[in-house]
């Protein structure tokens, strides 16, 4: 997409809750805010006292590791942020102990220690409970994700406490979302940016309660259908960097089309310019899982396409280009193609949706396969056929809308 674009995208996921919030009560002390939690809960009431958690434990249920899990990642926030170490137990509280209590309300330490104020439907789905008091802690979620965003927020107002403890200001907190999707729209990461994916999840995707990530893949991992896709995109990119800034050849900021025919941009972000392996996806979506995140892929198809045309020319709608940015909707084998790649995908995410793109279509009807054919029928007539492929395997689709709004794009 372009920067305008990204931009609007910024904004549709930012401004909802800079519209929706609205404020708790409650100064917590001189030169503190007054919500010292962000993204601001539903009911919050915050006290100037403090829960000492120089000698506690953090308490999660028996059995299961996934609903360990966001009692054991409130352990590893603590740890990295102020190396501090508070001990995970599972079961009852440990005598002598500071008990934090985290988990689903579904686990019967968790329903008793949260008391008849939670439940699976209470407050809402992805909600959560939050009790910080005067001699223990309760980080009760309605389920999974609820239990994640309790976590966020208990760790927002931790505090360190002289110079090897913390504290906790004591609070009392019911929460829910005000949107049932909030996603990014990100890159799948190169190879040496895994480690920071991992950061950018856990620190800001999960902190400020994030639920999904548009996730672009196109050639960025290692495919074993097409390995030459793979490597065809890595040598676009590393063409387009030795061709250099295209703003003084061609007054705009990607390479132009036959006759300077604005074309796609060109996202050589995706795979870092190059490609990840099929396990390090794997363990990406993994991590994802456990953060609470879905991955929603976007393949890009039928523009944005420079993935696939580079290694496969004789698909391209405007083969005369440097680097063709778009397939013939009007060759079969476009969709041989396409659906070998969807597919592998489709086997190392097992997505519930996927995004097809579709956005800043502009090689419409260049081809002889396409010439004199309605650039809006073949944009639809393409939609159609990738949707059909994906609800065969019970997959939902999604695309970006800019050629169907008035004075944009729409044809």
């Amino acid at each position: 997409m372009s920067a305008r674009r990204i931009s609007a995208v910024a904004a549709v996921f930012f401004i909802p809750v800079f519209a929706l919030a609205s404020p708790a009560s409650t100064e917590l002390g001189p030169g503190s805010s007054p919500v010292p939690i962000w993204p601001i809960p539903r009911e919050a009431k915050f006290e100037q006292k403090r829960l000492l958690l120089t000698n506690a434990a953090i308490v999660v249920p028996q059995g299961d590791e996934r609903a360990q899990m966001p009692g054991k990642l409130l352990a590893e926030l603590i740890e990295d942020q102020f190396m501090v170490v508070i001990p995970v137990v599972a079961g009852p509280a440990p005598a002598g102990k500071t008990p934090v209590f985290v988990g689903e309300i579904s686990s019967p330490v968790i329903a008793a220690a949260a008391g008849p104020g939670v439940s699976q439907g209470n407050p809402r789905p992805e909600g959560y409970q939050l009790q910080i008091g005067a001699d223990r802690a309760v980080i009760a979620g309605c389920d999974y994700r609820g239990t994640l965003y309790g976590v966020s927020s208990f760790i927002q107002l931790v505090h360190p406490w002289g110079h090897q403890s913390v504290s906790v200001w004591r609070a009392t907190i019911r929460d829910w979302p005000f949107l049932p999707i909030r996603w990014v729209h990100v890159f799948v990461p190169g190879k040496q940016m895994l480690p920071y994916a991992r950061r950018y999840m856990r620190d800001f995707l999960l902190r400020y309660k994030f639920n999904g990530m548009i996730m672009e893949v196109g050639g960025g991992m290692r495919l074993e259908t097409h390995p030459e896709i793979s490597v065809g995109w890595r040598r676009t990119v590393s063409e387009w960097y030795a061709y250099g800034d295209t703003i003084g050849k061609t007054g705009e900021g990607i390479p132009l089309g036959t006759a300077n025919r604005f074309a796609a941009s060109c996202h050589f972000g995706v795979g870092g310019g190059a490609y990840i392996e099929k396990e390090d996806l794997k363990n990406l979506a993994t991590l994802a899982d456990q953060y609470g995140l879905e991955i929603i892929p976007e393949v890009q198809s039928l523009t944005h396409c420079y993935y696939l045309t580079a290694a496969h020319r004789e698909l391209a709608e405007d083969p005369d280009m440097a680097w063709p940015d778009s397939y013939c909707p009007s060759n079969p084998d476009s969709y041989k193609l396409l659906f070998e790649v969807l597919d592998e995908y489709i086997d190392v995410l097992h997505p519930k949706r996927v995004h097809i793109g579709h956005d800043e279509w502009r090689a419409d009807a260049f081809c002889p396969r396409c010439r004199g054919k309605d650039p809006g029928e073949l944009y639809a007539q393409d939609v159609l056929k990738i949707y059909r492929h994906l609800k065969e395997k019970g997959i939902e689709t999604w695309m970006w809308g800019d050629h169907l709004v008035d004075w944009h794009n729409r044809f």
